[in-house]
Protein backbone atom coordinates (compact mmCIF):
# COMPACT_ATOMS: atom_id res chain seq x y z
CA UNK A 1 0.00 0.00 0.00
CA UNK A 2 1.28 3.28 -0.42
CA UNK A 3 -0.49 6.91 0.15
CA UNK A 4 -0.63 10.73 -0.60
CA UNK A 5 -1.61 13.15 2.33
CA UNK A 6 -2.85 16.24 2.16
CA UNK A 7 -4.36 18.93 4.66
CA UNK A 8 -7.81 20.46 3.84
CA UNK A 9 -8.57 24.01 5.35
CA UNK A 10 -12.11 26.04 5.60
CA UNK A 11 -11.83 29.70 6.12
CA UNK A 12 -7.50 29.43 6.84
CA UNK A 13 -8.93 26.68 9.67
CA UNK A 14 -7.20 23.19 9.25
CA UNK A 15 -10.04 20.85 9.75
CA UNK A 16 -7.95 17.52 8.78
CA UNK A 17 -4.61 15.46 7.22
CA UNK A 18 -6.42 13.09 4.61
CA UNK A 19 -4.71 10.05 3.44
CA UNK A 20 -5.86 7.94 0.91
CA UNK A 21 -3.89 4.90 0.92
CA UNK A 22 -4.01 2.63 -2.34
CA UNK A 23 -2.18 -0.39 -3.88
CA UNK A 24 1.01 1.15 -5.32
CA UNK A 25 -0.27 4.36 -5.11
CA UNK A 26 -2.08 4.66 -7.41
CA UNK A 27 -6.11 4.76 -6.72
CA UNK A 28 -8.80 2.82 -8.75
CA UNK A 29 -12.43 2.73 -7.37
CA UNK A 30 -12.41 -0.62 -8.58
CA UNK A 31 -9.95 -1.33 -6.48
CA UNK A 32 -9.54 -1.83 -2.29
CA UNK A 33 -8.66 1.62 -1.21
CA UNK A 34 -8.64 3.40 2.06
CA UNK A 35 -8.86 6.81 3.47
CA UNK A 36 -7.66 8.12 6.52
CA UNK A 37 -8.66 11.28 8.39
CA UNK A 38 -6.65 13.09 11.48
CA UNK A 39 -9.18 15.55 12.77
CA UNK A 40 -7.16 19.00 13.78
CA UNK A 41 -10.48 20.02 15.71
CA UNK A 42 -13.28 18.87 17.54
CA UNK A 43 -16.20 17.93 16.03
CA UNK A 44 -18.90 15.64 17.09
CA UNK A 45 -19.92 12.85 15.49
CA UNK A 46 -23.60 13.94 14.08
CA UNK A 47 -22.13 16.69 12.95
CA UNK A 48 -19.75 14.59 10.73
CA UNK A 49 -22.11 12.25 9.55
CA UNK A 50 -24.60 15.89 8.87
CA UNK A 51 -21.80 17.46 6.92
CA UNK A 52 -21.06 14.55 4.64
CA UNK A 53 -24.37 14.26 3.81
CA UNK A 54 -24.45 17.84 2.95
CA UNK A 55 -20.94 17.19 0.74
CA UNK A 56 -23.18 13.86 -0.55
CA UNK A 57 -26.63 15.82 -1.67
CA UNK A 58 -24.07 18.58 -3.29
CA UNK A 59 -22.60 16.20 -5.64
CA UNK A 60 -25.31 14.00 -6.80
CA UNK A 61 -29.34 14.19 -6.12
CA UNK A 62 -30.25 11.54 -3.79
CA UNK A 63 -33.91 10.70 -2.40
CA UNK A 64 -34.53 12.35 1.15
CA UNK A 65 -34.97 8.81 2.33
CA UNK A 66 -32.05 7.51 1.16
CA UNK A 67 -29.88 10.48 2.62
CA UNK A 68 -32.07 10.41 6.03
CA UNK A 69 -30.79 6.22 6.13
CA UNK A 70 -27.45 7.25 5.33
CA UNK A 71 -27.11 9.64 7.74
CA UNK A 72 -28.90 7.63 10.95
CA UNK A 73 -26.00 4.83 9.89
CA UNK A 74 -23.18 7.24 10.15
CA UNK A 75 -24.63 8.65 13.26
CA UNK A 76 -24.75 5.64 14.64
CA UNK A 77 -21.37 5.11 13.90
CA UNK A 78 -18.99 8.16 14.02
CA UNK A 79 -17.99 9.21 17.36
CA UNK A 80 -17.17 12.75 18.62
CA UNK A 81 -13.69 13.82 17.51
CA UNK A 82 -10.94 16.18 19.01
CA UNK A 83 -7.48 17.03 17.70
CA UNK A 84 -5.64 13.97 16.62
CA UNK A 85 -7.90 11.64 16.40
CA UNK A 86 -7.80 9.28 13.58
CA UNK A 87 -11.23 7.97 12.03
CA UNK A 88 -10.82 5.78 8.72
CA UNK A 89 -13.01 4.74 5.74
CA UNK A 90 -11.85 0.96 4.17
CA UNK A 91 -13.65 0.56 1.05
CA UNK A 92 -13.74 -2.83 -0.32
CA UNK A 93 -15.65 -3.23 -3.96
CA UNK A 94 -18.70 -5.74 -3.64
CA UNK A 95 -18.71 -5.02 0.11
CA UNK A 96 -19.34 -1.27 1.03
CA UNK A 97 -17.12 0.90 3.71
CA UNK A 98 -15.71 -0.24 7.14
CA UNK A 99 -14.94 2.68 9.47
CA UNK A 100 -12.29 2.83 12.22
CA UNK A 101 -11.14 4.97 14.98
CA UNK A 102 -7.29 4.40 15.66
CA UNK A 103 -7.51 0.32 15.06
CA UNK A 104 -11.25 -0.12 16.65
CA UNK A 105 -14.07 -0.88 14.05
CA UNK A 106 -16.66 1.23 14.19
CA UNK A 107 -19.31 -1.13 11.63
CA UNK A 108 -19.66 -1.35 8.16
CA UNK A 109 -22.28 0.59 5.78
CA UNK A 110 -22.70 -2.54 3.13
CA UNK A 111 -24.08 -0.13 0.39
CA UNK A 112 -22.44 0.47 -2.45
CA UNK A 113 -23.96 3.39 -3.68
CA UNK A 114 -23.27 4.69 -0.28
CA UNK A 115 -19.73 3.88 -0.28
CA UNK A 116 -19.36 5.49 -3.81
CA UNK A 117 -21.33 8.99 -2.43
CA UNK A 118 -19.40 9.09 0.77
CA UNK A 119 -16.10 8.57 -0.34
CA UNK A 120 -16.97 11.08 -3.86
CA UNK A 121 -17.02 13.79 -1.29
CA UNK A 122 -12.90 13.47 -1.70
CA UNK A 123 -12.81 11.46 -4.50
CA UNK A 124 -15.37 12.66 -7.37
CA UNK A 125 -14.20 14.70 -10.56
CA UNK A 126 -17.41 16.89 -8.88
CA UNK A 127 -15.65 17.63 -5.59
CA UNK A 128 -15.61 20.78 -4.20
CA UNK A 129 -12.29 20.16 -3.42
CA UNK A 130 -10.50 19.81 -6.63
CA UNK A 131 -7.05 20.76 -5.12
CA UNK A 132 -7.68 18.07 -2.13
CA UNK A 133 -8.66 15.72 -4.79
CA UNK A 134 -5.53 16.31 -7.11
CA UNK A 135 -3.21 16.12 -4.19
CA UNK A 136 -5.26 12.33 -2.90
CA UNK A 137 -4.73 11.33 -6.28
CA UNK A 138 -1.22 12.17 -7.10
CA UNK A 139 0.92 9.01 -8.57
CA UNK A 140 3.65 8.91 -6.33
Amino acid sequence: MSRNSVFMRFLGLRLYDATLWSPGGVWSASQPYALELVYARSFGGAAIAQRSIEEIAKLRPFPSPTLARWEQQMRALFPDVKDGDRLTGVRTPGAGVSFYSGTRKLGQIDDEAFADAFFGIWLSPATRAPNLRAQLLKSP
